[in-house]
């Protein structure tokens, strides 16, 4: 047992780190920066653990941000709208009655390759939309191309995936509170 742990945890850490994570994680805080600026707010969408991921961002990013977050995460619009659209088609429409231009998207998929998911970022794309995606699996999966800052982490393994999208999306959020510590009390933002 230890031998494995040992051999699981080296594999986090020799994939947390990448040459370019740096420059991603700075990309996105400037997207959150500005899209907060603007007056606009972040979406977030995922399909399964991914929409775990994607609530509790959505959280972080609202009360220790104060940024307008909305996160696709009600159980009766999602199966509403699958059940009247498709659910191919779920996230995509829930795009369109929330996202603008002065809004981001954060799409969340560990192969990048969810119909759901790709679909809101081409019509996020189509309406000038900020995205930011992270994904997993495949350098080569569809939903990497479609984004401004694009995660990708390079395991086929879903906790694998899962858990470095969560530890480097909060990183983001994490940054700017460092940076904002003056007017974020332990709890979330002072208002």
């Amino acid at each position: 047992m230890k031998t494995w742990l040992n051999k699981r945890f080296e594999i986090y850490q020799n994939l947390i780190m990448n040459d370019d994570l740096n420059s991603l994680i700075i990309q996105m805080r400037n997207m959150v920066i500005e899209t907060r600026e603007r007056g606009g707010k972040m979406i977030f969408a995922g399909n399964g653990a991914s929409n775990t991921i994607a609530t509790h961002a959505s959280l972080d990013f609202m009360n220790q941000l104060g940024i307008p977050c909305l996160p696709l995460n009600d159980s009766s619009v999602i199966t509403a709208f699958s059940n009247d659209f498709g659910y191919d088609s779920c996230v995509e429409r829930f795009t369109k009655l929330h996202a603008n231009e002065n809004d981001m998207l954060v799409l969340i998929s560990s192969s990048g390759m969810s119909e759901n998911i790709v679909r809101a970022a081409k019509y996020a794309n189509g309406v000038g939309c900020g995205i930011v995606t992270f994904t997993g699996f495949s350098s080569n999966n569809y939903l990497k191309t479609l984004g401004d800052v694009n995660f990708w982490v390079d395991s086929n393994e879903y906790n694998i995936v899962e858990n470095i999208h969560m530890m480097w999306l909060i990183s983001v959020c994490d940054l700017i509170a460092f940076e904002e510590k003056e007017i974020i009390g332990t709890h979330g933002r002072n208002l």
